[in-house]
């Protein structure tokens, strides 16, 4: 539980503390942004690239976060102000990075479940040019419950759709009125996403013909957002709060690197949203679809192959994983000769994604970012279907033979989800599986626990094991078990991981020696 401190300051006394320091607190600016999302990773990207472009004079404007769900940080936003603490922290170009930056790009919070009105007020707003989300990551989803008179309804693109109709009465449908909307969902083609479903519940609700046109001239912007934010520093909050001289219930961490891509054919919108022209890295495109790939397969799948395998071998964090060589070797190796070759040929052999994968085990590795493993392992079978599944299959498509490497990621998800510690000392804990079970999702749960009821401990049970995995659609979005050669290799890696324990089944794998017979 978050706690004052003694000896430190509290927040409302923090304008003092600053202001003795090097900087005084930032201005206030019109509400330009609409944010509907509370969490960290907003305030780590896109309320930091606000504030930054404020502290230089070309932004101008601030932002009114909307919380997305009936719980959330709306109440602490509101007593301080909109003000907290970023720690950017990590390696940077070769040098250790560890620095506070108090952020003041948020101008309020608004609850809408206990304050509707003042939300859809927000309409009214004739500055208000931008929405930015990060809901969650099933956040633009359709909802066959939501209702327009809802108050409010529990979707966050039926809250939009809601708001973008206020906003149509209010100016009389002027082009003139419209949004820059642009979603951080992980997701592919967010924009494109979210206006369809926007879209459909106008359609649903029965709205005027002349607001699904107005919808049109809006422009939705895919965008994919890169930066690895870790959140509330719990661990070394009472060291942190001493250092910084106030307590900041809504302290951030976040890593230096960054990255924005939005794609758009608006050639004013890089005015509009000056972001390059402040320093940071924003690439404009007209054409996103090698970036997503790129921070998807790259980045993100090796976060979730990573995990998996580490979390399983008994580590506590991310760094702890990247400072094990056996583990080491796994993420390079299966980086290298599976993932970037699983890749379209022109962007595999491209200078910028040999640049961008160079950084992936440095990023992993931060050692300044307590990345606590069983928090990453929650939801592993979105995590791979998203980030790991698509280089496995086309892999397997381009080579003609499943990837070892990857398939033994697939058998270490599969051993995730047993949900007890085997006879095997060296494979995970019982208390950490536990807890990772108590915070997943119950239908993947009850599904595996069904699924290894039937293990009977011999290979040919464990291959009945995977292939029942492999067709389950409702997992992969479809079905594997017609995969040539997959649940064989599957089968072959869980064996060796059961009867040998992880370390030794993944240093068969690096030799290319995952025979069944060896088990």
């Amino acid at each position: 539980m978050k706690t004052e401190l003694d000896g430190a300051n509290t927040f409302f006394e923090m304008e003092v503390c600053v202001m003795k320091g090097k900087k005084k607190p930032a201005p206030m600016h019109p509400e330009r942004v609409l944010q509907f999302g509370d969490g960290v990773f907003l305030r780590g990207f896109v309320d930091w690239m606000l504030h930054h472009m404020n502290e230089q004079g070309l932004f101008r404007g601030q932002a009114v976060v909307v919380q997305p769900f009936a719980e959330g940080s709306a109440d602490e936003i509101n007593e301080q102000n909109g003000m907290y603490t970023l720690l950017h922290r990590g390696i940077c170009d070769g040098r250790t990075v560890d620095e506070a930056e108090l952020i003041g790009s948020i101008r309020r919070a608004i609850n809408p479940y206990s304050d509707y009105k003042a939300f859809l007020h927000c309409a009214l707003n004739p500055d208000l040019r931008f929405i930015v989300s990060d809901t969650s990551p099933e956040g633009i989803v359709f909802t066959e419950d939501d209702h327009f008179t809802d108050f409010p309804p529990s979707s966050f693109p039926a809250k939009l759709t809601v708001f973008l109709y206020k906003r149509f009465k209010t100016y009389h449908g002027k082009a003139s009125k419209t949004f820059v909307i642009l979603p951080c969902e992980q997701i592919d083609r967010n924009g494109d996403v979210l206006k369809q479903t926007v879209l459909r519940y106008a359609r649903k609700w029965h709205l005027e013909q002349e607001f699904v046109w107005w919808i049109g001239h809006n422009e939705f912007v895919n965008t994919v957002a890169d930066r690895l934010v870790t959140g509330y520093p719990q661990d070394e909050i009472k060291e942190l709060t001493h250092r910084i001289g106030y307590v900041d219930h809504l302290i951030n961490t976040a890593e230096p690197f960054h990255q924005w891509i939005i794609e758009t054919a608006n050639p004013r919108l890089p005015a509009e949203l000056p972001l390059a022209q402040a320093g940071l890295n924003a690439v404009w495109t007209n054409q996103l679809t090698p970036y997503h790939t790129r921070k998807v397969r790259i980045l993100d799948g090796m976060q979730t192959i990573l995990t998996l395998t580490a979390f399983l071998c008994g580590k506590q964090t991310m760094k702890q994983g990247m400072d094990d060589s056996l583990l080491a070797a796994f993420v390079h190796k299966v980086l290298s000769e599976e993932i970037i070759p699983s890749l379209d040929p022109e962007l595999a052999a491209s200078e910028a994604t040999k640049a961008y994968a160079d950084l992936v085990p440095e990023r992993l590795a931060n050692p300044l970012l307590q990345r606590q493993l069983h928090r990453l392992v929650n939801h592993a079978v979105a995590q791979f279907r998203r980030s790991v599944l698509p280089s496995l299959l086309e892999f397997r498509k381009r080579h003609q033979y499943p990837p070892a490497l990857l398939c033994f990621s697939l058998a270490a998800l599969i051993l995730l989800y047993k949900g007890t510690a085997l006879d095997n000392e060296r494979l995970a804990a019982r208390r950490a599986t536990e807890v990772f079970i108590v915070e997943e999702e119950t239908d993947h749960v009850a599904t595996f626990r069904d699924f290894w009821s039937a293990y009977e401990g011999t290979p040919a049970s464990a291959c009945q094991l995977v292939s029942r995995v492999l067709k389950h659609e409702p997992f992969w979005g479809m079905s594997l078990a017609n995969t040539d050669g997959l649940a064989a290799q599957i089968s072959t890696s869980l064996v060796l991981m059961i009867n040998k324990g992880i370390p030794e089944a993944l240093w068969l794998a690096l030799q290319g020696k995952p025979a069944i017979a060896e088990a």
